[in-house]
């Protein structure tokens, strides 16, 4: 297959090394994986992106490196944010206005944009389906009326694809093909016995509950490392602040920013991996990197926990907000014998080689896009 694949101009795939980007990583996977199997890729994405498949770029870097110039990404952004916003718009309508122009001009089988927001509007404009995957958005994060009418509008000849089918909760409108869950290169992560502490990593903000982390530890006597960026809202500053008293980098360890290829050997040393969200997640990318290195997770019921997480196999699901419940996973785990701790860490990673790989996830999408390319020829639209 001929095959356009569409990112954001706000970060270079895959994402620099002091930076967090879920999505840049599973669109540079997906990208490697069509090639590998043959596809005819181009990438459209910032300058500075490294790929195997023919890349297309606006002429510019990502807003990221423009915007950040060396200094804290989080941190600027936050105290400059309506000159972000204004560069945001015109980053992604010159990526999706190149992307586009150029589809229009050559012939693809499909066209797969990573985002909506700008490019849902073009998607008439060109005689090639168009599929959209959902990385972060849920109905929660519709920000008005006018959003949910551009998705309706669109809804009969635009095709999506959720990441997980909790994501699909109040968008049941939308024309979704199927569900491809998220996955991880499962080499890179090191199966491990794992070690005596707990562990949250995530961005520290009111939807991520940090600090309800920090008040399990303490409930329990249990050590605690946090990784994670500070969000630099109110919101974010409030629930650091919330923590930040009882970091003594003895009980409580707090981490900051931590390159991926080093968080990997943080999971294969902890205990137990903590998921206390406190809005849905459309994925939890986390849980299955956790899991991956056999450390087991412990969530509240949101989202697409109860489709990551086997309760009672590779973690314990607790009711949404219920710390107590929480509290008594934490010390059931402490309290398995090795051998019962060790079989959860193997189904954890069994879990993980046999749903949630990057194989898994190519041949997904491989599936998807020939279901889209035939509906398309059959109803001949346009």
């Amino acid at each position: 297959m001929k095959i356009a694949i569409l990112a954001s101009n706000r970060k270079p795939i895959p994402s620099p090394k002091d930076l967090i980007f879920a999505p840049g990583v599973i669109i540079y996977e997906l990208v490697e994986g069509l090639v590998r199997k043959g596809h005819d890729v181009t990438l459209f994405a910032p300058e500075g992106t490294k790929t195997t498949a023919k890349l297309i770029t606006a002429g510019t870097k990502s807003l990221y490196e423009d915007f950040s110039d060396n200094q804290n990404f989080a941190k600027k952004r936050a105290s400059n944010i309506e000159e972000y916003l204004l560069k945001d718009v015109q980053y992604e309508l010159l990526m999706a206005s190149t992307a586009f122009e150029y589809i229009k001009k050559n012939k693809f089988d499909i066209v797969h944009s990573h985002k909506t927001l700008h490019e849902i509007y073009f998607s008439k404009l060109i005689d090639t389906p168009c599929l959209f995957t959902f990385h972060d958005i849920s109905k929660r994060e519709i920000p008005n009326d006018i959003s949910l009418r551009r998705l309706k509008k669109y809804t009969k000849t635009a095709y999506f694809v959720s990441i997980s089918d909790s994501q699909r909760h109040g968008l049941e409108f939308l024309n979704f093909v199927d569900t491809v869950y998220n996955g991880v290169k499962i080499e890179d992560f090191k199966f491990s016995n794992g070690d005596k502490n707990l562990l949250f990593v995530g961005r520290i903000d009111i939807s991520k509950g940090a600090d309800t982390a920090v008040k399990l530890a303490l409930e329990t006597k249990r050590p605690l490392l946090i990784v994670g960026d500070v969000a630099y809202n109110s919101p974010g500053l409030k629930i650091f602040n919330k923590i930040k008293k009882h970091i003594d980098n003895e009980r409580i360890k707090y981490l900051g920013h931590v390159q991926f290829d080093k968080i990997k050997d943080i999971y294969k040393q902890a205990k137990v991996l903590l998921f206390p969200i406190q809005q849905s997640d459309s994925f939890g990318l986390v849980m299955i990197e956790a899991m991956a290195c056999g450390t087991p997770v412990i969530a509240f019921n949101l989202g697409s926990v109860p489709e990551i997480i086997k309760n009672g196999q590779t973690g314990f699901i607790c009711p949404v907000g219920d710390t107590n419940a929480m509290i008594k996973a934490i010390r059931k785990i402490y309290e398995m014998t090795e051998s019962e701790y060790q079989k959860m860490r193997q189904n954890c990673r069994q879990h993980v080689e046999e749903n949630f790989t990057i194989e898994k996830m190519v041949d997904g999408y491989e599936k998807v896009y020939e279901k889209v390319i035939r509906d398309w020829k059959s109803k001949n639209i346009h």
